[in-house]
């Protein structure tokens, strides 16, 4: 009965190898927090067509039944991007702009917003290809610490001064660069490729 548990103990730990003391659980390298590094991994899936007006019409076509918003339509580049949309959770099944289960529980459990990009280039045979990225982001807010019960609402609500500094970080973020960590930010956590996979599917739908 012992020896299932004790073949199964060497993989709690990935690789072999536990963390330094002093590291937190949750750490992770600096440049998997930006959008550029999700964004530069290879493209989960991707549609092709020769008419270049159809192709760029289907694809605004699955991006707003998806939910999006779209926030820029390069047609010089091929760039076709989307505002952040914050994500449906479990409670909200009319909403499609979420590829897999896990990620419903995950926009439940906590506030994620994704931003969809089309990429949209024509290879020298004529070939136009458009590949879908969906950037996935978590919110962070500083939490307050509170002394009577009935603050309990102020333990993640901004105060007055980090409002206006949340504001102005946003109009100016050079003007805050030595500044530490902000009170409230959006950092990357992944891609949605079973999202793309889906939009690229549909958008391939209407193209044939």
């Amino acid at each position: 009965m012992l020896l299932v548990p004790a073949l199964l103990a060497p993989g709690c730990i990935a690789g072999g190898k536990s963390r330094p003391p002093e590291q937190r659980v949750t750490w992770v390298p600096k440049e998997q927090g930006e959008p550029q590094y999700h964004m530069a991994l290879p493209a989960a899936a991707t549609v092709s067509g020769t008419d270049f007006d159809a192709l760029w019409q289907a694809i605004y076509r699955e991006t707003r039944n998806a939910g999006f918003i779209p926030d820029r339509e390069d047609y010089r580049l091929g760039v076709f991007t989307t505002r952040p949309v914050v994500s449906a959770q479990l409670f909200e099944p009319w909403r499609r702009d979420t590829g897999t289960w896990f990620g419903l529980v995950q926009n439940t459990l906590a506030t994620i917003r994704r931003t969809l990009r089309w990429d949209v280039v024509r290879a020298d045979d004529g070939t136009i290809t458009a590949t879908p990225r969906v950037l996935i982001e978590r919110y962070s807010v500083i939490e307050h610490r509170v002394t009577f019960s009935a603050e309990y609402a102020e333990i993640f609500a901004l105060t007055r001064e980090e409002a206006e500094n949340v504001r102005l970080r946003a109009l100016d973020p050079a003007a805050f660069v030595a500044d530490p960590v902000p009170v409230s930010y959006w950092y990357s956590i992944g891609r949605d490729q079973g999202l793309e996979e889906r939009l690229a599917a549909g958008a391939r739908g209407r193209v044939q």
